[in-house]
């Protein structure tokens, strides 16, 4: 590879770290600075800097954010012409922003004696088992929970609707 080629690649490489740290998707970057494929531009980005980038998370938060707003309008509208599959797809848009803004959270549960870790876990038992998440049978010892002697224990978990 002559000098002026290394340049350019090097050149193109650069281009191409900048473009997905600022939220472009292969294809995307593939598609502007003229490679054959995303995967052409991943291997640049490896044979050049050793790694491929990564935006960070508050960015990625934004992009996705802006994303989400971008789907809602068109979701919205579809729900309201009676398309067929519309009120899923604005579901699925909901949720995901919901999630992306933490409404989403876990509920946190805090347990201080052996008979509310008993009583917890069961209702944790039932839940998974109406989501179908956990067997009509669980045999003992299927679900663990750490006991700290003479301290409460949080236990994190997702709200299951039934």
């Amino acid at each position: 590879m002559s000098r002026k080629q290394r340049a350019d690649a090097s050149e193109r490489a650069s281009r191409a770290w900048q473009l997905r740290v600022s939220g472009s998707t292969w294809q995307e970057i593939a598609d502007q600075l003229g490679y054959v494929s995303p995967s052409n531009v991943y291997r640049a980005c490896m044979n050049y800097f050793g790694t491929v980038p990564q935006p960070d998370k508050s960015f990625r938060i934004e992009m996705w954010r802006q994303r989400i707003e971008a789907l809602w309008g068109p979701a919205l509208r579809d729900v309201q012409k009676g398309r067929a599959g519309a009120i899923r797809a604005a579901t699925t848009v909901a949720q995901r922003a919901a999630a992306l803004d933490g409404l989403d959270a876990p509920t946190r549960v805090s347990v201080t004696s052996d008979a509310e870790i008993d009583a917890w876990i069961d209702d944790y038992a039932r839940l998974k088992r109406l989501a179908g998440e956990l067997p009509a049978e669980v045999e003992e010892g299927d679900i663990f929970a750490e006991v700290v002697e003479d301290e409460p224990v949080g236990i994190e978990a997702s709200r299951v609707d039934a």
